[in-house]
């Protein structure tokens, strides 16, 4: 799929005008694609329905389908998140993540406080799919219009595990990296990773693209996934 000068100056324009609206409604990340098509013009419909119909194997991707039906499950806003030994509260947005994976979270956080005196934040959590093709576009945009590239780093709607309730995606960052954690290499060499990497799996918590995984995806340190408790 090769895109026009027009085309991707319709996608500038959109881009825009989403990010207008997100400053406001801080629900937009969990809206379907009802909403999302009431906030487009004809020509900007036009081409989100061609980014739709796309198959992400064609550009490398080899990930599950999920479907891309808005979740109907019970979800958690999340605002700000209290940071250990501190009087102080992380914001990095509103989020929201389903209310059984909130509470594995929450507990996972506990055992990680206790141990290292630090926990992990939640830099995004569910995404509906109609979100999930605003995230891509972005990330279309950042990567210069280079739709390969961008399918190794963001999925389409339907192949995200940000929209997936039954295997829910976290992006984890911590106190050091902020609102920058997510698509930063330096999580991996956090105090936080590491006691992900030995314990998650306890709470239920996997991570989804290790090096070299069978998904075509780049190595995600701070993207994990909830199967639930295997203790």
């Amino acid at each position: 799929m090769r895109l026009s000068t027009e085309e991707r100056r319709t996608i500038a324009g959109f881009l825009k005008k989403i990010a207008t609206r997100r400053k406001r409604d801080t629900r937009l990340r969990v809206m379907g694609f009802p909403t999302l098509f009431r906030l487009s013009v004809e020509e900007e419909k036009v081409l989100l329905k061609k980014f739709l119909a796309l198959d992400p194997r064609i550009y490398g991707f080899k990930g599950v389908r999920y479907g891309a039906a808005a979740s109907s499950v019970n979800l958690v806003m999340i605002r700000k998140e209290h940071i250990p030994k501190t009087r102080r509260y992380f914001s990095g947005g509103t989020h929201f993540l389903p209310r059984g994976v909130f509470g594995a979270y929450q507990k996972m956080n506990l055992a990680m406080t206790r141990d290292i005196g630090r926990r992990v934040f939640v830099l995004s959590g569910y995404r509906s799919p109609a979100y999930q093709l605003v995230v891509f576009l972005e990330t279309l945009t950042e990567r210069k219009f280079d739709l390969k590239r961008t399918a190794k780093h963001v999925a389409l709607p339907g192949y995200s595990e940000h929209g997936a309730p039954k295997r829910q995606a976290i992006d984890f960052t911590t106190r050091d990296l902020g609102e920058k954690g997510a698509d930063d290499p330096a999580f991996e060499r956090t105090q936080e990773y590491r006691w992900l990497a030995k314990h998650a799996r306890k709470f239920g918590f996997f991570l989804s693209y290790p090096r070299g995984n069978r998904w075509g995806v780049v190595f995600e340190p701070w993207h994990w996934h909830y199967r639930g408790n295997t203790r």
